[in-house]
């Protein structure tokens, strides 16, 4: 039936889908890591006892 050139086709949008996957999870990790290094710039002291 000639199918096969949808293998491949199938293939290059699963790595697409995959790269684009592992751009999100690492500008998600840099983002959490840059909001816990902005949270935890406040002055010792600041009226709690720890």
């Amino acid at each position: 039936m000639g199918c096969g050139a949808i293998a491949p086709i199938l293939a290059i949008g699963a790595l697409d889908l995959t790269r684009r996957a592992a751009d999100l999870l690492a500008r998600f990790a840099e983002e959490l890591d840059q909001a816990l290094v902005a949270a935890d710039y406040r002055p010792l002291g600041s009226g709690e006892s720890a």
